[in-house]
C-alpha cells in the first residue's frame, strides 16, 4: 500500500491526497482511503478524490452506511465517495489486464 498520511488535510496542501491516489493508482487496482469524510475543515477526502474518478458508484458508499449503521450511528453524516479510475489504465490491451 501506499501511505499518503503524511500531509494530513489541507495544511498538507490542496490535493495531497489527489497526488497520493493517483500514485497509489498506478501500481494498484484497488485505492481505498480511510478517514477524512466528516464535517471539520480537515476532512477532504471527498474533494481531493472526486476530481479523479471517472465513474462515481454510489451504490458502494450507500451500502457501507447501511452496514456500519448499527455499530456507528453517525454512519449516515459520511461524506464518502467511489467510482472507478479509468485514466490509469494503460492503453495497450496486455497492460490493462
Amino acid at each position: 500500500g501506499v501511505d499518503v498520511s503524511a500531509g494530513m488535510g489541507r495544511a498538507g496542501g490542496v490535493g495531497w491526497l489527489h497526488s497520493g491516489v493517483t500514485l497509489a493508482a498506478t501500481s494498484h487496482d484497488l485505492v481505498i482511503t480511510t478517514g477524512g469524510t466528516g464535517r471539520s475543515p480537515r476532512d477532504v477526502t471527498p474533494e481531493d478524490v472526486l476530481p479523479l474518478l471517472h465513474k462515481q458508484i454510489p451504490g458502494i458508499v450507500e451500502a457501507l452506511r447501511q452496514d456500519n449503521r448499527s455499530g456507528v450511528p453517525t454512519a449516515v453524516l459520511s461524506r464518502g465517495v467511489a467510482g472507478t479510475i479509468a485514466a490509469h489504465v494503460n492503453g495497450e490491451v496486455i497492460g490493462a489486464n
